[in-house]
């Protein structure tokens, strides 16, 4: 019997490593690396964010680092600094490991700060939606987006008080070249006295750098495109098309 468990738990072992070690070719990212110095100086941008947005003591938390390119995003590196105080963690991306590219800092210690027992839902306690959405722009002018309610640059998608997190969430899609760009902005304002950030995500360096100015094919071609791409590269289509669909004109 415990030869049994213990050849259960080597080939347990193996399989776990087969899928979490698989190599950065079949991943949808790839780690990179960073020096000394550019781990202090990522460090010392993500304190100095960290220590102007909340009043929490992170001097004695030790930094966490993570550097990856994305395959959805190949022009750019990510680079997470995570802290962790009183077990709950406070995130800082860069991109491009460059300290003045802030695209999101998170602090886990103004979500769900208060307890409703047994109810599923309930009412904003501190804070009225238009102190959230004025503190909202607040914060994105501090993080240079100075146009966050300006329609002709964002359209807000989402707009609404999220009650398992006590927060107001905001998610805004830019404009670009006339058209709506579903990499853009999120902003969480905790329900707290003076409304203090939760969370701020801005993806919209995600946005390829050079995008046409104008649009060159119709509908029904980009249709068409779209049903080629999907066919070669979809990773799922296997598991999509289980029921015996194909990718055929009309199926979509």
């Amino acid at each position: 019997m415990k030869e049994n468990l213990k050849l259960f738990i080597v080939v347990g072992l193996c399989l776990a490593d087969s899928v979490c070690g698989a190599s950065d070719n079949v991943r949808s990212w790839k780690t990179e690396s960073l020096t000394a110095a550019e781990k202090a100086c990522l460090e010392h941008a993500a304190r100095m964010w960290i220590g102007k947005l909340w009043t929490n003591d992170y001097s004695r938390c030790q930094a966490r680092f993570d550097a990856r390119r994305y395959n959805y995003s190949p022009w750019t590196t990510h680079v997470d600094i995570e802290f962790r105080l009183n077990g709950k963690l406070c995130k800082c991306q860069f991109r491009d490991k460059n300290p003045d590219k802030l695209a999101l800092v998170r602090n886990d210690l103004y979500a769900q700060t208060i307890c409703h027992a047994s109810e599923k839902t309930h009412e904003p306690v501190y804070t009225t939606e238009e102190q959230a959405r004025a503190r909202a722009a607040e914060y994105a002018t501090l993080f240079g987006v100075s146009n966050l309610w300006d329609t002709s640059k964002f359209i807000p998608f989402n707009t609404v008080f999220n009650p398992s997190d006590d927060c107001w969430e905001y998610g805004l899609w830019p404009i670009r070249n006339g058209f709506l760009c579903p990499y853009g902005i999120h902003v969480s304002i905790a329900d707290l006295p003076g409304a203090p950030l939760y969370m701020w995500h801005n993806v919209m360096s995600t946005i390829p750098p050079e995008l046409p100015t104008n649009v060159v094919l119709t509908a029904e071609q980009a249709r068409v495109k779209a049903l080629e791409y999907m066919a070669k590269y979809f990773p799922y289509k296997e598991a999509a098309l289980y029921k015996g669909q194909t990718l055929e004109k009309g199926d979509v």
